[in-house]
């Protein structure tokens, strides 16, 4: 759009506003140059501060597997923070307090944090219609999200919605699903990386598990005998777990016929982002949350 444009202006123009209108585009190479440079940077920074946070998430997988009991100075932070942000905020002494005075329900024998990511997910705004039930129960499963960048191809990272460690999986047999998403080398034209490609990880589905379809059974009569027969056929369904399955990106000419659309792979993207976001930022979408969420 842009050399359209300074095309169409250097043709009407005279020759010492053509000259000017080639000097400004040589003015956006450099310009180009630079938030490529930019861009590049905020990259390192990113995968300079994911790492220091690892011990961090390290530390949040450990509470909701309950392999490890926060601290109190950890709780009394969190308890400080609530109190900062709510000032209806209850810490949880006062809570503890409640119960053993009977004006609060019991504590459960719950191990764990056992719903938290798939709260998380549900929860997000970018995902929360992506989720189906169906989806919710397997994502029931999910024991921790993981974030990394790659080292190679320019790509931002890599999200892992799956369980790493051996936990019951009726659903499929993968112990990981990982989801890639590379960017071009040069920034686009606002300045930003340009989304390539995505990768994601196949899905080894068990007999009759596969969320991604649904199953229907049908009669189906012989037209020489008469007979009648059950079939059963399946056809595609809404699910969270199509995010693993990304649509190829057109390229422009199929862009032009109206063979493929790019929307399919730009909202593959922009949940790719949101499951980036939880990672990054699940405490503070779920704990700060005013409406009540049921974590047990």
């Amino acid at each position: 759009m842009a050399n359209s444009w300074g095309s169409r202006l250097r043709r009407g123009a005279s020759l010492p506003v053509g000259r000017q209108v080639e000097g400004l585009k040589g003015l956006q190479v450099k310009q180009t140059e630079l938030q490529n440079q930019y861009q590049r940077e905020r990259l390192e920074l990113e995968r300079k501060y994911l790492s220091l946070q690892k011990p961090l998430y390290a530390r949040r997988h450990a509470f909701i597997s309950e392999s490890a009991e926060a601290t109190q100075d950890e709780i009394a932070a969190g308890e400080a923070a609530g109190l900062k942000e709510d000032e209806e905020y209850e810490p949880i002494r006062k809570l503890r307090e409640d119960e053993e005075e009977g004006e609060a329900k019991p504590a459960k024998d719950v191990k764990g944090i056992p719903t938290f990511w798939v709260t998380a997910l549900r929860n997000h705004p970018g995902l929360a219609e992506i989720v189906t039930e169906r989806d919710a129960e397997a994502l029931g499963y999910l024991k921790d999200v993981t974030l990394e960048y790659l080292e190679k191809e320019g790509g931002p990272y890599a999200g892992s919605p799956a369980s790493p460690s051996p936990s019951p999986r009726p659903f499929f047999t993968n112990e990981t699903l990982t989801k890639t998403y590379i960017y071009n080398e040069e920034v686009g034209y606002a300045g930003d990386f340009t989304y390539d490609r995505a990768i994601g990880s196949p899905i080894t589905w068990k007999e009759e598990q596969d969320l991604t379809r649904e199953w229907e059974i049908k009669k189906q009569r012989n037209k020489n005998t008469n007979h009648t027969r059950l079939i059963r056929k399946s056809h595609p369904t809404p699910s969270f777990f199509n995010f693993f399955s990304p649509p190829v990106m057109p390229d422009e000419e199929a862009l032009e016929s109206g063979e493929l659309e790019r929307e399919d792979s730009e909202i593959n993207y922009q949940v790719g982002w949101a499951v980036k976001e939880v990672v990054c930022r699940v405490q503070k979408r779920i704990l700060t949350d005013r409406n009540p969420i049921n974590l047990n």
